[in-house]
Parts: C-alpha cells; structure tokens; sequence
C-alpha cells in the first residue's frame, strides 16, 4: 500500500499515474487520503490502482 495525501498526488500525479501503470498486475493500491476529488486522479483510478479513504477508514 503506499499512501499519499491529496495535495501531493495533484503535483505529481504524473508520477502517481506512471508508478500505477508500472505496478499493473501486482497486488498495489494507492490511497488517497482527504481532500478533494480530481480529474487527474481519474486516470490513476481508471487503472484500478486507487481508492479514496479517510484517515478514520485506514485505522
């Protein structure tokens, strides 16, 4: 599991979206915690890679 915050995932989400399509195949889910829903995030959920979780939720 790698965990990553909302803000982080919009400034390198290419990175983000890159990593997850590196890691197809294997048993990865990004989380991202808090924060707004975005677009580019889509990508990155499209590849069945990403869930959205609060804090509250991953404990």
């Amino acid at each position: 599991m790698l965990f990553i915050s909302n803000d982080h995932a919009r400034k390198g989400i290419k990175i983000l979206e890159e990593t997850a399509r590196a890691l197809l195949g294997q048993n990865v889910v990004f989380y991202i915690i808090g924060g707004e829903y975005t677009s580019d995030i889509a990508n990155v959920k499209a590849l069945g890679k990403l869930e959205r979780k609060s804090l509250y939720e991953l404990m």
